[in-house]
């Protein structure tokens, strides 16, 4: 087995991460197994080398993580619910959401409020049951796609790994029924981290749809730090729905891989509202012919929001399509930041490709940096690329306000039209129409000067 020798800091706040993981060692049972021990004892080692990436660096140029250098978030292991918070949690899951349903509190995986059938015929588990039974599945795919040695958000959520969700269909498995994972922080430990590592296998033929969904009980400050791996096989369909609505002062960072094999169908739909600062790196790779990968993406910014989602999609065999199509809504003085690259490899020929990142800037102080990227080494390719930024159709509005529709409702109204055209692809109607009303809410909240140019 591969060592890794850590040179602890004997100050700042890389090494109070380093005596914060002494301390997680101790509290976890001595029965893990020989390779988890391995992946924690590296991911502190490269986090420790590392720390947290700075603007100085071209992915993280517009994203300043400095006020989560300044201090130490403690990895939180669970609290304890009130019926208070049990009926406020229960009410927040969206009206009519039928199948199986994996709940985290505080980072730790919630029996009472899970509903799950005991005859399933795939594995939907918490994370933290499969390292219990040694099951050695999650080492043959962990970390096979994404590595913590070339990412220190990752290493440092490699070196506190403890839970998450852990999905396997079999080859042929298709089901109808959606599966819900929701991710709950209570706030009681303020100033506490969450490091939640899900692993996504659908077999060859099979098909599933998953729903992902991160909420806050109150304005406490913490930080969540997501990393999830998805492995599609052959003429397998996989449909990943995210709604990121922590609180405002929280921070919220997620990195995605996928890989796809031949046939095979992945579609993300990413919706980020919530946190002080939100990250989503997504990368995807097509790694068989004839693949297919959308992606899908709302984000909406308010007070001094920021929100950000890098994306790579690399296309290394003939024959693949992607589409990736993104509107961003800021407001107020958030800032938003859209890096989206397709890579297409010299021997993906046949590539149909496309790109569009669009925005709307509803306040004079609000601002996007936008940056879409091709990288094509193939020569028969179909590929474009595209960015707008602009501010409310005022002959739209006027248009609207001659058919007796007051001003504010006229601006919302073509708002929600805006965001309408990313949530009307979420085939989940209950979370569709549980977004959209929430949409619908908050825009009434801007008030019509921030709504003006």
């Amino acid at each position: 087995m591969m060592t890794h020798t850590l040179q602890t800091p004997s100050d700042g706040v890389i090494g109070d991460y380093v005596r914060s993981h002494e301390s997680f060692l101790k509290e976890l049972d001595s029965e893990q197994p020989s390779w988890l021990r391995s992946i924690r004892s590296s991911g502190i080692a490269h986090f420790s080398e590392q720390g947290f990436p700075g603007t100085d660096q071209e992915k993280w140029k517009y994203t300043n993580l400095a006020s989560l250098r300044k201090t130490c978030f403690p990895p939180v292991a669970g609290s304890e619910i009130s019926e208070e918070q049990r009926v406020e949690i229960l009410s927040r899951i969206p009206e009519k959401l039928e199948g199986e349903r994996l709940v985290i509190v505080d980072g730790v995986h919630c029996g009472s409020l899970s509903e799950r059938s005991n005859n399933l015929k795939f594995q939907f588990l918490p994370f933290s049951s499969m390292v219990k039974n040694s099951d050695n599945r999650v080492d043959s795919y962990l970390g096979r796609h994404i590595r913590h040695d070339q990412n220190p958000i990752v290493a440092l959520n490699s070196a506190f790994i403890r839970e998450g969700v852990f999905l396997e269909m079999p080859s042929g498995l298709q089901i109808e029924q959606p599966l819900h994972i929701f991710y709950v922080d209570t706030g009681k430990k303020s100033g506490s981290a969450v490091h939640l590592r899900h692993l996504f296998i659908a077999g060859s033929n099979s098909r599933v749809e998953i729903f992902e969904h991160y909420i806050s009980l109150n304005e406490s400050h913490g930080f969540t730090n997501v990393v999830t791996e998805v492995f599609v096989g052959e003429n397998a369909s996989l449909e990943h729905i995210k709604w990121q609505d922590q609180n405002r002062t929280s921070y919220h960072i997620s990195n995605l891989a996928v890989a796809q094999e031949s046939g095979s169908r992945f579609t993300s739909h990413s919706i980020s509202t919530g946190a002080a600062i939100s990250r989503n790196d997504i990368h995807i790779k097509l790694v068989g012919e004839r693949t297919e990968s959308f992606l899908y993406g709302l984000y909406l910014g308010r007070g001094n929001q920021l929100v950000d989602h890098h994306t790579v999609v690399d296309h290394l065999k003939p024959n693949s399509e992607s589409e990736e199509i993104y509107h961003g809504i800021l407001c107020e003085k958030s800032h938003g930041v859209f890096n989206g690259r397709i890579h297409v490899h010299s021997e993906a020929q046949k590539t149909n490709a496309k790109q569009s990142n669009r925005n709307l800037l509803l306040s004079r102080d609000s601002w996007i940096d936008t940056k879409p990227e091709l990288e094509i080494y193939a020569d028969d390719v179909r590929c474009t690329h595209g960015a707008t930024v602009g501010q409310m159709d005022e002959q739209a509005v006027f248009y609207l306000r001659a058919r007796g529709i007051p001003e504010p409702a006229a601006r919302r109204i073509l708002v929600g039209a805006f965001a309408g055209e990313i949530t009307q692809r979420i085939p989940l109607a209950s979370v569709r129409q549980s977004l959209q009303s929430y949409l619908l809410e908050e825009l009434s909240r801007i008030p019509l000067e921030i709504c003006s140019r």
